[in-house]
This record gives C-alpha cells, sequence and structure tokens, in this order.
C-alpha cells in the first residue's frame, strides 16, 4: 500500500469533513426512526439499520455494499459521544 501522496491525504480529510457534515445536518431526521441503532449511510442515503454492529456488517454484505465504502455510526437518543 505505501505512504500516501498528499492529494490523497486531502481527499481523505475532505472525505472525513463531509462525513461529518452529513451526520451534525441529518441527526435529528434520523432520532424518530433509527434512535439507539447502528446505522450505515452510502452515497447520501441510509443503506441499513441494525442493533447490533455486526448485524449491520451482515446487512451491508448481503446488498453487496463493501463497509469500506460507507458512514457508520451508533445514533443515541441522548447523542452523548463515547470516548474510546
Amino acid at each position: 500500500m505505501g505512504i500516501p501522496n498528499l492529494d490523497q491525504v486531502k481527499q481523505e480529510a475532505f472525505d472525513s469533513d463531509g462525513e461529518e457534515a452529513f451526520w451534525e445536518a441529518q441527526y435529528a431526521d434520523l432520532l424518530p426512526e433509527h434512535s439507539d441503532r447502528f446505522v450505515a449511510v452510502h452515497r447520501g442515503q441510509v443503506v441499513a439499520t441494525e442493533t447490533t454492529f455486526d448485524s449491520l456488517l451482515e446487512a451491508l454484505t448481503a446488498r453487496r455494499i463493501d463497509p469500506r465504502d460507507t458512514w457508520m455510526r451508533f445514533v443515541r437518543a441522548d447523542r452523548a459521544k463515547m470516548l474510546l
């Protein structure tokens, strides 16, 4: 794989900013239907929601969606942030 070049690093930062902007903009809309569930988003659309992360990965695999091409988050009703 090697060391990423500057353009790749910039693209990763842009993708990360876009992901965070999506969750900030959509979180309140996702809460009523997806509260306390894992949510996967692909190309701006919710493509799977599950109660466990493992089942979310299985759902993506069943839909032939590569998890690396999705944004995944646990949508919490209280929106507390967990530090790992």
